[in-house]
């Protein structure tokens, strides 16, 4: 089974190493997301992932630490009671992104190379970058943080472009819309939650 394999993994790197591992799970959710038109599929996916997940809890004494991207509290989770949820905590803000700050004290070289390629000045660039890439909010009234995927390939590339979303067209949202026959336009409308 899956779990135990995973189970196993982690024992093994632990008892080679002899460090308790880290480990890094990026879009959990991903298998059920794909499958949110299948109710029975979405069962089986939970019954298979759920003690998949549990292995962090059994395997706790030989894992330093674990970050699963994407958390959210369903029922995958329910036997997993050790997680922390630092998604709104402002201690963990800058944890997912390139903060404005970093851009300038790290990223300089990049920004004047890039506006130079784009014929714009080095604060309009940054207007523009802010613009197009300054884009989580963690935590309300506090410092967006830049999308690192789309930056760095925007300083690769000397062109500004939607990279991420290039990447991860949300195709589970557009069809989860498309069924139930939502108006895009209210979801930008005054009172919307």
């Amino acid at each position: 089974a899956l779990e135990e394999r995973f189970s196993y993994v982690i024992e093994q790197a632990y008892r080679q190493t002899g460090h308790r591992v880290v480990i890094l799970i990026d879009e959990y959710d991903k298998p059920l997301l794909q499958n949110l038109h299948d109710e029975d599929m979405q069962d089986q996916l939970r019954n298979m992932l759920k003690p998949f997940y549990g292995v962090l809890k059994t395997m706790d004494g030989a894992i330093r630490f674990a970050l699963l991207t994407k958390f959210g509290k369903v029922s995958v989770f329910s036997d997993l009671n050790n997680l922390m949820d630092i998604s709104m905590d402002d201690r963990y803000v800058e944890i997912c992104g390139i903060t404005e700050k970093e851009i300038h004290t790290c990223l300089e070289d990049e920004v004047r190379e890039l506006a130079g390629a784009q014929d714009m000045t080095y604060e309009e660039t940054c207007l523009r970058l802010k613009e197009c890439y300054d884009g989580y909010h963690f935590v309300e009234n506090y410092i967006g943080m830049y999308n690192p995927f789309s930056l760095l390939n925007t300083f690769r590339s000397l062109e500004f472009g939607s990279y991420w979303f290039e990447t991860g067209t949300p195709t589970y949202l557009v069809k989860l819309l498309k069924d139930n026959n939502f108006c895009l336009p209210d979801l930008t409308s005054e009172g919307v939650t």
